[in-house]
């Protein structure tokens, strides 16, 4: 008895010393050979993971992707770089490759290096460097905060020592290499104090283009209002992302099954519909009805030392979630985070930021305003990606707001107007041509600013093929004495202001077809009067497929004036009856078989693509029906012909997979038409035209209107009946004709 007693004492001490080594808000989950660990975060979160770090430390970067050429005697070019968010240690440097003439005079021909406009090194450009070059800059601290920064190479070269000698020469050049780097010494870990702060890093992080580093964790059987909450968070992360891959999403059963690597996870979901264990992680017992909770936790195996970081995104209830994820979506509001744990009880109003008449502005894409004058005669390129409306649009316009500088206007006095076509600019869209000289100017007396409204249907980007506009622009302003005055920096520069702006009118018809493509079911700000339905039994990789699709709808009109809190409505079956009958009022999206919805059980018949024998009926659209995998088509809706549809599916009925990124990136990327877009098996995407007008409803229309005019007509038999009648007297008239002719004789 006394050895039990010591032997059941010595267990609990034991026990008892065991817990205390353990700290009691570590929750580990998991079998003993791949162990899960959960901590919540206090003052600051730690060190995690980085996302830069994939097979080793050190990031590395290409400067440029081909060989750019300076060709004046002074020019300059810029170029970015990024800087993750990792620790990194002392060895980070620039390399500039280049090659340049070899007439060069050397001692007057100089290569300077910029970082963030303060001048790092410069070099002579020798006879041994003509060949090839190469510059290596150490960065400094200041050089190396996270984000973009910018590089300057500006080039001075002469061919002549002669100063009446004109060096803007064929011979005069300098040409930077693509084999130009930037390495930066990144370790594999990050440290960060305040998660909430660094949001939305590390879940997502621009520069970085593998993707693939982090999860949106739903409960089992999430609700429409956490589905919503989901896609519009998957969406943002995404748009912050730099890569094409989406963020994946899955239930809590899905993660803890998952063989994967731990990633960042964001797990939303109201704090009763999580598994036990993970609800023992959240100490929230009264939360209040409108509570909106944000708290950061710490995650990696047990093995690991290197941790991931979870936000949790609670509520006591779903939809008070889905009303404030706003909060995580919206830049003004995420500016606003702080801490690692956030209990919002006065929640933010959702309001729009979006301002009556939409204009594309150069800010609205982060472009700041352009200087181009005598030694920077080029701008860099600046990349627009417009919506199809306005491409397709005969009356969109870019309005460019132009200032010259006053000395560049006092050089053209009376005498010069002849000569005033002399000075002006060039602009290039897509690589067209358009040249403006200073004659509006001159004509107003004080006048340095100006206003041109350029129709985009003269560069005709209708039949280019493509949602994106290169814009650049070049100076031309003459010299102002002679060759023999080489002085060029005489105070005379073109600017073209931020506040330019593309602007048209929306355009909502041919709604059944992709000719407006993402119209109807996005306007210029968002998501309008559309909704998402989806089957009742899903999970997370037809949740993962549906936000790529959503991502695709934002990103055929990526600019920050779209509003990520315009989402589409999700709608999970079973609908109430209320909802049915809302669903004429709605554009509708949908993914996967037809039979996968019990909405549609008894309107099968009116969709375009059929099924027999569980395989789609495509030959009739001059398709082949065994070498297509994926197919999207747009039709009128089946509740209400005013508005439309647009359904992806796979080839398989019971296949996971209902849409493919092939065909998401076409419909991102390119202008479509037609109806219906038919992505092989080879890889290949055929675009099916069902009628000349574009769309059902007016086909309808015209073949009603065919048939009352051939209701209205004479049948054709009684023209036959006429025209044989004719013919049979002609042939009576012409007989007895000649029978009183041989009758006479």
């Amino acid at each position: 008895m006394f050895k039990r007693n010591i032997v059941i004492f010595i267990s609990i001490f034991l026990i008892i010393e065991i817990s205390g080594v353990l700290d009691k808000d570590i929750v580990v989950f998991g079998n003993t050979l791949d162990k899960v660990q959960i901590q919540p975060v206090g003052e600051k979160v730690g060190t995690i993971h980085s996302n830069s770090s994939l097979q080793s430390t050190g990031y590395i970067n290409q400067l440029i992707t081909r060989a750019s050429q300076l060709d004046r005697v002074e020019e300059e070019m810029e170029m970015f770089y990024f800087v993750p968010m990792n620790e990194k240690g002392t060895n980070n440097y620039i390399e500039i490759h280049y090659t340049h003439s070899s007439l060069l005079i050397p001692t007057l021909s100089t290569l300077t290096v910029y970082i963030d406009d303060e001048p790092q090194e410069s070099v002579f450009l020798t006879e041994e460097t003509s060949d090839g070059g190469k510059l290596r800059i150490p960065l400094q601290e200041e050089n190396l905060t996270p984000g973009y920064h910018k590089i300057t190479l500006n080039k001075y070269s002469v061919i002549s020592d002669n100063i009446c000698t004109d060096q803007n020469s064929p011979a005069n050049w300098v040409k930077l290499l693509p084999s130009s780097f930037i390495f930066i010494d990144t370790k594999s870990s990050v440290m960060i104090e305040q998660g909430l702060s660094e949001y939305p890093f590390p879940f997502a992080e621009e520069g970085i283009y593998s993707e693939d580093y982090s999860v949106i964790l739903l409960p089992d059987n999430p609700s429409a209002s956490i589905l919503s909450a989901a896609v519009q968070i998957n969406s943002y992360l995404s748009l912050k992302g730099s890569g094409e891959q989406h963020i994946t999403i899955m239930t809590e059963s899905e993660w803890w099954k998952s063989k994967e690597e731990i990633k960042h996870v964001v797990a939303i979901g109201s704090i009763d519909s999580w598994s036990t264990e993970m609800k023992g992680l959240l100490p929230y017992e009264d939360v209040n009805n409108n509570e909106f909770i944000l708290k950061m936790f710490t995650i990696n195996k047990a093995q690991e030392k290197e941790k991931k970081e979870l936000l949790f995104v609670l509520a006591k209830n779903d939809h008070v979630i889905a009303e404030n994820m706003h909060i995580l979506t919206d830049d003004m509001a995420v500016n606003q985070l702080t801490g690692n744990e956030l209990v919002i009880q006065t929640p933010m109003l959702n309001k729009s930021n979006k301002k009556e008449e939409q204009k594309y502005s150069f800010e609205d894409y982060g472009y700041p305003s352009i200087i181009v004058d005598e030694i920077k005669q080029n701008s860099n390129s600046l990349f627009f990606n417009l919506p199809t409306w306005m491409l397709r649009d005969e009356e969109s316009f870019l309005l460019l707001k132009v200032k010259f500088s006053q000395m560049l206007l006092e050089h053209l006095d009376e005498d010069d107007l002849k000569q005033e076509w002399l000075n002006g600019f060039t602009i290039y869209l897509n690589g067209i041509p358009k040249t403006f000289a200073l004659t509006n100017v001159i004509k107003e007396e004080n006048k340095d600013e100006l206003e041109i409204k350029i129709p985009l249907i003269e560069f005709n980007l209708q039949e280019q093929n493509t949602r994106t506009v290169e814009v650049s622009f070049e100076s031309n302003i003459r010299d102002v004495d002679n060759a023999c005055n080489n002085d060029n920096k005489t105070g005379r520069w073109i600017m073209i202001e931020n506040s330019s702006y593309f602007d048209g009118e929306f355009n909502m018809n041919a709604s059944n077809s992709f000719h407006f493509f993402p119209g109807p079911f996005m306007n210029e700000f968002g998501f309008k009067k559309t909704a998402v339905i989806v089957p009742e039994n899903i999970d997370g990789h037809f949740l993962t497929q549906l936000a790529a699709v959503t991502n695709m709808f934002y990103k055929t009109t990526q600019n920050t004036l779209i509003q990520l809190n315009n989402i589409p409505l999700i709608l999970k079956e079973p609908l109430s009856e209320e909802q049915q009958e809302e669903l004429e009022n709605y554009h509708i999206i949908m993914l996967g078989e037809i039979n996968r919805y019990g909405l549609f059980k008894d309107r099968v018949q009116d969709f375009l693509v059929q099924y027999e024998s569980s395989m789609w009926k495509l030959n009739q659209f001059n398709i082949i029906n065994e070498a297509t995998n994926f197919v999207s088509w747009i039709q009128p809706s089946v509740w209400n012909k005013e508005r439309s549809m647009i359904i992806f599916q796979g080839k398989e009925i019971e296949a996971d997979k209902v849409v493919d990124e092939v065909l998401l990136m076409h419909l991102q990327n390119n202008l479509s038409d037609g109806q219906m877009l038919a992505l092989s098996a080879n890889g290949n995407i055929s675009t099916i035209y069902f009628n000349n007008d574009s769309t059902l409803h007016e086909t309808e229309n015209n073949l009603k209107d065919t048939e009352e005019k051939m209701n209205n007509r004479i049948p054709y038999e009684i023209y036959i009946f006429i025209f044989s009648l004719i013919v049979i007297v002609f042939i009576l008239y012409m007989y007895l004709r000649n029978r009183r002719k041989i009758d006479g004789k």
